[in-house]
């Protein structure tokens, strides 16, 4: 049996088929973790009976394979296209384009700090250590409240 794959062209990743069960979503538990906001947090399932790949929705923001609803589960040919939320994947046996990461434990590398949060809400925002310490309350109160007096300052010795 060659080896299967979902493949997420846009992410350029290749998610190998080898248990008997996939989850896909967006949590970060999830076996398969989508960066996408409408992405349920555990949206579609993917078991292997045998030969076949069997896909299941379970999201509510639906899933489709080859633009049809999926309402019952269904059987992946190779080259079905499948959106889960906006997400596009490939089911495929055909060797990897060139540029592909394989994920090969399913979940995103360790040193993607998205991977590390329960839930990934915010896809373009990173929660890294690296981040410019944020203001204090207090310091924030007083730029804005500098800001105030020299727009008012402004407006007095304009209008005069």
């Amino acid at each position: 049996m060659p080896e299967r794959y979902l493949v997420h062209h846009f992410e350029r990743r290749a998610y190998p088929l080898r248990q008997p069960m996939f989850t896909v979503g967006r949590d970060a538990e999830s076996d398969i973790v989508l960066r996408e906001p409408t992405v349920s947090r555990t949206h579609a399932r993917v078991m292997l009976e045998g030969d076949d790949a069997i896909l299941e929705s379970l999201g509510p923001t639906g899933t489709r394979v080859n633009g049809e609803a999926v309402v019952n589960p269904r059987k992946l040919e190779p080259g079905d296209q499948i959106t889960i939320g906006t997400a596009k994947l490939t089911f495929t046996s055909a060797p990897l384009p060139t540029g592909f990461t394989v994920v090969s434990n399913g979940r995103h590398p360790e040193s993607d700090p998205d991977s590390k949060r329960s839930t990934i809400r915010v896809p373009l925002l990173r929660t890294g250590e690296n981040r410019v310490a944020r203001l204090s309350t207090a310091t924030r109160t007083w730029i804005l409240l500098a800001v105030l007096a020299l727009a008012v300052a402004f407006f007095v010795f304009t209008r005069g």
